[in-house]
């Protein structure tokens, strides 16, 4: 990996100095990358939570992640055990671009799953960076610096399970402090990592994400094949349910049965597919799928 993969020093100077990053309270910093950052049209979003996470953040992890694909975005993580590593490799399957903010230098080794899971991330064009010059090994006050990185690479920060204090919620106090757009995923008020996320939400530091899909429409995320959705502004997520109805004239009640998809949620995708010309109310109160793209 040492060899394919050369460590790159970036001063706050240079071009290719991280956008996100240049704009932050730590933009005096140089950084080391090994890999491919992300382009600099993209919009990245910083994805953190627990170490020891339920199944139902688990989920959420990998869902959030898919919501993602085929969007000019990056995940940004720190590469530790639990949601970190689950958002890192939801990013990987679904060909989302990912980074691993580190609180050591490059040139260390990182052990076991964590190691592979690097390897993995450069692998398939991502990056590792650190704020940490060559040497350096990843003391206990180094984690507490990376987490404020996590949050100045990122254009939004979603905090998807956590505890009411921990390096996570270093992370979105660090995302406000930055006056970037902060969201969390509300959770089951007995479950101790849903405490984090529950008390942002309550005390409006943050949006609640209560869909998945909403996480590209909130980050207002782009395309990165325009060529691949009609007009070039529904969502991916969109654009397959409306090929899966194409060409049918059905009620709301056939729609919500074939999708699997609560009311709430389907009245909103069907709206956007209205304003989109892909579908049409018909006077019976049913909606008729175009067949092909307006």
């Amino acid at each position: 990996m040492n060899e394919k993969y050369p460590i790159i020093k970036i001063e706050p100077k240079q071009a290719n100095y991280p956008y996100w990053l240049s704009t932050s309270t730590q933009n005096k910093h140089t950084i080391y990358v090994r890999g491919q950052l992300f382009p600099t049209d993209y919009r990245p979003i910083a994805m953190v939570g627990t170490r020891t996470p339920s199944w139902n953040g688990n989920a959420l992890a990998k869902e959030l992640v898919a919501s993602l694909k085929n969007c000019k975005t990056s995940v940004i993580s720190g590469l530790a055990h639990g949601i970190d590593s689950q958002c890192h490799e939801a990013a990987l399957k679904n060909q989302v671009h990912t980074v691993a903010v580190l609180a050591q230098g490059l040139d260390m080794p990182i052990g076991g799953p964590r190691g592979r899971l690097a390897g993995q991330i450069l692998e398939q064009g991502g990056a590792l960076v650190s704020p940490f010059p060559l040497g350096s090994k990843a003391f206990k006050h180094k984690f507490l610096i990376r987490n404020h990185f996590i949050a100045a690479l990122a254009c939004a920060t979603v905090i998807v399970e956590s505890r009411e204090s921990g390096g996570s919620m270093h992370t979105a106090a660090h995302c406000l402090e930055e006056g970037r757009l902060l969201l969390a995923t509300p959770g089951d008020i007995l479950r101790k990592t849903a405490q984090g996320p529950n008390l942002l939400v309550e005390s409006q530091s943050a949006l609640a994400l209560w869909q998945c899909d909403n996480l590209p429409i909130f980050a207002e995320l782009e395309f990165i094949s325009q060529d691949s959705s009609p007009s070039g502004a529904v969502a991916a997520q969109q654009l397959d349910f409306w090929n899966n109805f194409a060409g049918e004239c059905l009620s709301i009640e056939e729609i919500a049965q074939r999708s699997q998809k609560n009311l709430p949620h389907l009245l909103s995708i069907l709206s956007e597919l209205e304003i989109q010309g892909l579908v049409e109310q018909t006077p019976q109160k049913n909606y008729s799928f175009n067949k092909t793209p307006p």
